[in-house]
């Protein structure tokens, strides 16, 4: 992908994502802590759903799907795998929006309807991700920016509406839902995928890739949630808010650095394909670097008590090993299955952590539990990184030894 391309894809990513955490925090001034209290909780509840699309999904997709020039023919074959991940994209969120519509006939205005809809909008991101992606193996990349475009004016138009018009949690989501519905219409109007022809088990093997894919995020998702819970329980309540303002300035990074590597997978399935046994050496040899390294800087870290030295390692050492847990999981279903077992390992050393550190170092304790969540993925992703011989790409919908599509 060209360096144009990519900067174009960045600049509107990160469009994005600004007027995402910039919303927020407007949000926050215009109806007070206590009332954003409930956007922040319907949101934060649906993370785990946006992860079921915009990483599990969408990244099966990038490792199964080889890009195609604009303008090029797309075979049949490839129009049905399409057809498959964009119908897998976007079954979360027509449940999500069912779910919604009976929680306000069950309780019209209740706090169900609030947290459904806020698990809508999420799997409506996810869904967008997911499309915006097969556009972009399509050859199609103007799509992703011009999306997202989209989003970042609906942001600002919520807010608008919140200042000015009153308008309350309930409908700041329902308007978020209406704008990433639209453009999610839109983008299927332009991929235009076959909804025929692809088998049970290719559906079978996509579920499984994408369950494992979104296993990381899920798990890393709730190794949070844990963390924000242990706060309110164990510090003073003004140290959950400056956890949220670190995580914040962490997340974006994370999410910025994510979005590369997907730019960058099909380059990646490519180098893993040329050394089948050398780069997983490679890997290796950068986890043990990373491990140990991480390991001086995190106690260092915990020492100090200081929240700006702990946001600093748990960002660098999330980069570091969220980055190699990437390449990895992009090997095969076996090293996915390993990266999912190490966010699992990492979630029980944060929970742990957290209770040991939380009371006496609050979000700076919290933060440098999250450094040790990450360094605990470490063992798995080494077994993980094992050499061997057989290409790395997912074979979905073709029998073993098999091309996913014609040479």
């Amino acid at each position: 992908m060209r360096a144009r391309t990519v900067a174009l894809l960045l600049a509107g990513r990160g469009a994005g994502r600004l007027a995402q955490y910039g919303a927020g925090f407007a949000l926050l001034a215009v109806w007070g802590p206590d009332r954003f209290a409930g956007y922040a909780a319907a949101v934060g509840v649906g993370l785990w759903a946006f992860a079921l699309a915009a990483t599990g999904v969408e990244r099966s997709a990038l490792v199964t799907l080889e890009p195609v020039a604009a303008g090029d023919p797309v075979p049949a074959e490839r129009r049905a795998l399409e057809g498959m991940f964009a119908a897998l994209g976007l079954l979360p969120f027509a449940l999500s929006l069912a779910a919604c519509a009976a929680a306000g006939l069950v309780e019209p205005g209740g706090p169900a309807v609030r947290y459904a809809a806020g698990i809508a909008f999420m799997t409506g991101t996810g869904a967008l991700a997911v499309l915006v992606a097969l556009l972009r193996l399509r050859g199609r990349p103007g799509a992703d920016p011009a999306a997202y475009a989209v989003l970042s004016v609906a942001y600002g138009a919520a807010v608008a509406l919140a200042a000015l018009a009153g308008l309350g949690v309930g409908g700041v989501l329902a308007f978020l839902i209406t704008v990433t519905a639209a453009v999610v219409a839109v983008l299927l109007l332009v991929l235009r995928p076959v909804r025929r022809g692809f088998g049970r088990a290719a559906v079978v093997a996509a579920l499984r890739t994408a369950g494992l894919f979104a296993a990381g995020d899920v798990l890393g998702n709730a190794a949070v949630s844990v963390l924000y819970a242990e706060l309110a329980a164990l510090a003073p309540a003004a140290q959950g808010s400056l956890l949220y303002v670190g995580l914040t300035v962490s997340v974006a990074l994370g999410a910025l650095s994510n979005y590369v590597l997907r730019l960058w997978q099909p380059a990646i399935l490519v180098w893993l394909a040329a050394g089948p046994a050398s780069a997983p050496v490679r890997l290796r040899r950068g986890l043990v670097i990373a491990g140990a390294a991480g390991l001086v800087v995190t106690v260092a870290a915990g020492l100090a008590g200081n929240v700006v030295v702990a946001l600093a390692v748990e960002i660098v050492t999330f980069l570091a090993v969220s980055g190699a847990a990437f390449v990895i999981e992009s090997i095969d279903d076996r090293a996915r299955l390993n990266s999912a077992l190490s966010a699992l390992a990492g979630l029980g050393v944060v929970a742990l952590a957290g209770l040991l550190l939380v009371p006496s170092g609050g979000a700076a304790g919290a933060l440098v539990a999250m450094a040790a969540g990450w360094l605990a993925r470490v063992p798995w992703l080494f077994t993980a990184a094992r050499p061997r011989t057989p290409a790395p790409r997912a074979e979905i919908g073709s029998a073993p030894g098999e091309p996913s599509r014609p040479a």
